[in-house]
């Protein structure tokens, strides 16, 4: 390129910078960034004819109640939470809508029956009854005025134990509700033989154990629902529980039954369960007394020996009508016995073979009457007055023969009696006999005397309860240690010197006094757990602080609790079946040492977060690597043994 050329393109560009230079000084200066608003998370509707495919359910325990909140129905704010602002209270009527889901899984609960009563209303509106479909919705017939409604909640005439109502106040009604309610597992059942499984009479029972506690639970007697498969749904099985052991079916006439491991004890099981049933056998039949008239109440006692050697025993009682039955036997030999106070003993054996039916009518004659046991109770004060249950049994004769009879009990009614608390039981018409009279109490005083023997006719007969030794109420005072607000919910175990009184929880509001007149030199040791809290344990003395109580002395534990996660492990060591505290188990959660037992075996962990791993080692047990930690919640401690491993022997030299 020529001189010239390169000159040009020189002056070109040097012109073009300066035009650009010259734009940006020229140039406003840019606006400050405004963040933009949030976008809202109201809903907006849509226009016409837009409809959801699902409405947005609303669930009545996610949010407060208006006025004063109440910490029983709302567990959040219990815990000193947050609330979204209300829906404004609607006026006029109201059309009641909603699902019923299983708590545990949200599946929906079909065939799920509630009633629901409007509250508050001049006039009383009759109770309105809805039952859900197959995808568990439900819709009141007809609107209802905006106010609040009471909802029972009744699932099935058959079962006896349902969960509490809820009140539902106004502003809940406005959109569609979510009702979650606790319930035990659904299954499927298919039953053969056919022939006798499509009668529709079989009924079905669930049994539940616990892999960590000894509590096990048995549900009720509950028919199949129809269906394909037919199906039924127990009632909510308690959280420890948490291994199925067996679902039991039979039939309503007492000749089938069959028993299968569940697969699950909690939500809808993923499959049918295939059963076959097996014959049994039943005898059945009516009490009468010598003039042919039924009786009622009558105990019977069947004892069975079996062909393989082994025995098993049932009993029932007759009902008005003097009818009785054992229904669903094996084959065996069997002997019927009758046991009654005002009867003459009666017996009969008969084999049984299965697949029959065994009419049995039984004919008692009558003992003769001696007259009434008469019983006065009451205390030093005059002022105590617990409640107590009388039993009279026939005493045992001096040869260890057992007397023919059952035993009558009697709970004490207290009356005013000249400015003092009496209480009386009477024992009417009792045959010729002696009898044992023992009590049936939970109280903490000594009944003098604790146990009589009696021959009617007796008029009276005195019961003195010692209260005038010093003793007060007790109550704890739960505080969260970093905010200091008081702890509503939890469960309190008390355990008492001695041995002689079984452990004893208490839970749900330990606000108040949880044990009533309980003397003061009395021992006791004392566990309290808080779901999201560590446990604390203690004994007696943490009772130090004196108030009272509606009039009542109480003495109360202060007892501040850390949020997170913890457990009092106590050890054991197994050898040739003989346990004794196990000291110096170091205890690991998550890979790192949080503590060690001591001389008693205890250790008490407190750390901040759930560990996925507990695990513990011992050298001088055998284990000084970690194991896993496997053990059983008894009382105040989680029970762990540690089989001592037997030491190798060093081989003996050549």
């Amino acid at each position: 390129m020529s001189l010239r050329g390169s000159l040009l393109l020189i002056l070109i560009a040097s012109l073009l910078g300066l035009f650009a230079w010259l734009w940006f000084v020229s140039a406003p200066a840019p606006a400050p960034l405004i963040p933009e608003p949030p976008i809202s998370e109201e809903p907006i509707s849509g226009g016409p004819g837009e409809q959801p495919s699902e409405p947005e359910y609303y669930s009545p325990t996610d949010e407060d109640t208006r006025g004063e909140p109440d910490l029983s129905f709302d567990p959040l704010l219990a815990r000193g939470g947050q609330r979204a602002p209300l829906a404004p209270i609607p006026d006029g009527l109201v059309q009641v809508s909603g699902i019923v889901v299983d708590s545990f899984d949200k599946q929906p609960l079909p065939e799920f029956r509630i009633d629901f009563e409007v509250l508050g209303q001049d006039e009383a509106l009759p109770v309105m009854r809805v039952t859900t479909d197959a995808q568990g919705k439900f819709k009141l017939p007809t609107s209802i005025p905006a106010a609040r409604v009471l909802a029972t909640f009744i699932d099935t005439d058959e079962r006896k134990r349902h969960p509490a109502p809820w009140t539902l106040e106004p502003h809940m009604l406005t959109r569609p509700l979510e009702l979650s309610i606790a319930s035990g597992p659904t299954f499927r059942i298919m039953a053969l033989p056919e022939s006798v499984a499509g009668q529709g009479d079989l009924e079905v029972r669930l049994r539940v154990g616990s892999t960590r506690t000894r509590e096990n639970h048995v549900s009720e007697w509950l028919p199949l629902r129809e269906g394909n498969p037919p199906w039924v749904r127990f009632g909510p099985v308690p959280i420890s529980c948490d291994k199925p052991e067996r679902v039991e079916v039979r039939t309503r006439d007492g000749l089938w039954e069959a028993t299968q491991v569940p697969p699950c004890a909690r939500g809808i099981a993923p499959s049918p369960i295939g059963i076959t049933l097996e014959s049994r056998a039943k005898v059945e039949g009516r009490v009468l007394d010598s003039a042919g008239e039924p009786v009622e109440g009558m105990e019977l006692v069947l004892t069975g020996l079996m062909a393989s050697g082994l025995s098993f025993s049932r009993e029932t009682k007759s009902d008005s009508d003097g009818r009785y039955r054992f229904g669903h036997l094996p084959g065996c030999q069997a002997t019927i016995q009758t046991r009654s106070l005002r009867f003459e003993p009666w017996e009969r054996s008969l084999p049984i073979v299965v697949g029959n039916s065994y009419p049995l009518d039984i004919t008692v004659g009558m003992r003769r009457i001696a007259g009434p046991i008469r019983v006065r109770v009451e205390s030093e004060s005059g002022t105590y007055e617990p409640h107590f249950t009388l039993k009279l049994t026939p005493d045992r004769p001096d040869d260890g023969t057992l007397r023919p009879g059952s035993e009558r009990s009697g709970v004490g009614q207290w009356k005013n009696v000249d400015g003092r608390k009496v209480a009386f039981v009477e024992f009417p018409d009792l045959p010729v006999d002696v009898y044992r009279l023992s009590i049936e109490k939970q109280d903490w005083f000594q009944w003098d005397p604790p146990m009589q023997k009696l021959q009617p006719p007796v008029e009276e007969t005195r019961i003195r309860i010692l209260d005038s030794i010093p003793h007060a109420d007790l109550a704890v005072r739960a505080i969260d240690r970093s905010s200091g607000q008081i702890i509503v919910r939890g469960t309190l175990t008390l355990e008492f010197a001695g041995g002689k009184q079984a452990a004893r929880q208490y839970g749900d509001n330990i606000t108040e006094p949880l044990l009533r007149a309980l003397p003061i030199e009395r021992r006791l040791f004392w566990r309290l757990d808080v779901p999201g809290y560590a446990p604390a344990i203690g004994d007696e003395r943490a009772f130090n602080i004196e108030e009272q109580w509606k009039g009542r002395s109480t003495r109360v534990a202060e007892i501040e609790l850390t949020q997170g996660f913890g457990e009092v492990y106590r050890f054991q060591s197994e050898q040739s079946r003989r346990r004794k505290p196990a000291a110096g188990v170091i205890v690991w959660h998550d890979g790192r040492q949080v503590g060690v037992s001591n001389e008693k075996g205890e250790c008490h962990v407190s750390v901040p977060f759930t560990p996925r791993l507990v695990q513990y080692s011992t050298e001088a047990l055998g284990y000084p690597e970690p194991v896993p930690l496997v053990g059983t919640r008894k009382d105040r401690f989680y029970e762990v043994t540690v089989p001592v491993k037997a030491k190798s022997k060093p081989k003996a030299g050549r």
